[in-house]
């Protein structure tokens, strides 16, 4: 049993599947918002927030429209994740693990802690310190 199974985790619905964060890392979630754009930004990057006087990046979950901005920190890193529907609490219980086809990576960006099936329906647990690593690496290499 993994000890995701003992918790809860918050949850957004996307296209195909649905994402899943530890509540640990969730600062704060905000709807319609104004995100600033910034010129040559790499693909994943939406734009810029200024969150309690701090700009952070902006970057999509998916492709296509977003509503909300959930602010997660890791450690010292701070960035909004932009989705386009509001999160909602799942109960680990309610989650079955299953294998994943490609458990290291997501849509470029997003790794993958654990693929889980809820009710039909694929959910991924999104790996936030390993995805904020691969983040700064990519960072430096710019």
């Amino acid at each position: 049993m993994n000890s995701e199974n003992n918790r809860e985790l918050l949850c957004i619905a996307g296209q195909e599947k649905n994402y899943a964060l530890e509540l640990k890392w969730i600062a704060e979630i905000y709807a319609d918002v104004h995100i600033s754009s910034f010129p040559c930004l790499p693909p994943h990057y939406l734009g810029m927030y200024n969150y309690k006087g701090r700009i952070i990046p902006v970057i999509r979950l998916e492709e296509g429209e977003w509503r909300v901005l959930v602010i997660v920190r890791c450690e010292e890193s701070l960035f909004a994740m932009a989705a386009a529907r509001e999160p909602f609490i799942i109960s680990g219980d309610a989650l079955e693990e299953i294998e994943s086809l490609h458990p290291e990576s997501l849509a470029g960006l997003w790794l993958e802690k654990t693929l889980y099936q809820m009710e039909g329906a694929l959910v991924s647990l999104l790996d936030i310190p390993g995805t904020v690593e691969k983040i700064l690496s990519e960072n430096e290499n710019v």
